[in-house]
């Protein structure tokens, strides 16, 4: 997991197109403008949310930036109804990654990155 504590932390996590794409596309009006955590997966975990959180994932080209979709995953309140939140093991197509935005009540927001591209390319 990697703490993003200002802006340079996400523009040096993921460059600065994934970094502005996060900013402009993610964030909503009441959030703050960048993620509190960021945790980076290969396979997709369970997500267990807290009250009033909601879970939304958005399909990205990495190279581009490019969001080629997104679909609103449900909340606390309606995991019986979405239960794709509970779903593992899902991995991303080569050259994409899952973003996965968890939004607190509170404007406080998580993401989760699955992608075994980005994992390479930070290690290297």
């Amino acid at each position: 997991m990697i703490q993003i504590k200002k802006d340079a932390d996400m523009v040096n996590v993921f460059g600065s197109t994934i970094a502005k794409m996060i900013k402009t596309t993610m964030t909503p009006n009441n959030a703050k403008k960048k993620p509190v955590l960021v945790s980076l997966v290969e396979t997709k975990p369970a997500f267990y949310l807290n009250d009033g959180a909601t879970l939304q994932v958005f399909a990205v080209i990495i190279s581009t930036g490019e969001v080629l979709g997104s679909r609103y995953c449900g909340s606390a309140d309606t995991a019986h109804i979405h239960l794709e939140q509970f779903t593992e093991g899902v991995t991303a197509p080569d050259n994409c990654a899952l973003f996965f935005v968890e939004r607190e009540g509170n404007g406080l927001w998580t993401l989760t990155v699955v992608s075994s591209n980005i994992i390479k390319n930070i290690a290297a």
